[in-house]
Order: C-alpha cells, then structure tokens, then sequence
C-alpha cells in the first residue's frame, strides 16, 4: 500500500518534473523542488515512510560527513 501512495504522490507532480527525474534531466536546484513539493502534498503515510530509519541511513550520512574516518 504504500509503495502505491507513494508513486500516486510521484505521479501527480507536474508531467516535466516527474518525466524530468526519471530521465535525469533535471538540474539538481529542479529536483529538489519537485521532490519538496511531493513531500508536502504527499499523504502522511507516504511523509513517514520516507523519513523513517532503516538501519543503514545514520551509517552512510556519518561516510558522507567524515569520508576519511
């Protein structure tokens, strides 16, 4: 169900946003716009869903931070 809510929230951006992300056509300023803009009209279930921790995520921001430790 949620990955359902979630591509239902992806496929109400606009067309040239959506179409634009899955064909890496759009500048980075453009998708975090679009990707913004999802998460705010997307349902809470969908807000939740991404922003929960898996396990891994807390892991890869520390290599993103501290690459050399």
């Amino acid at each position: 169900k949620l990955l359902r809510e979630f591509f239902e929230s992806f496929f109400q951006l606009p067309k040239n946003q959506w179409y634009g992300f899955l064909t890496d056509t759009l500048s980075m300023k453009e998708i975090v716009y679009a990707m913004w803009s999802m998460f705010i009209k997307a349902p809470w279930t969908v807000k939740r869903g991404l922003m929960i921790m898996r396990g891994r995520e807390l892991r890869m921001l520390l290599r993103i931070i501290f690459p050399n430790i």
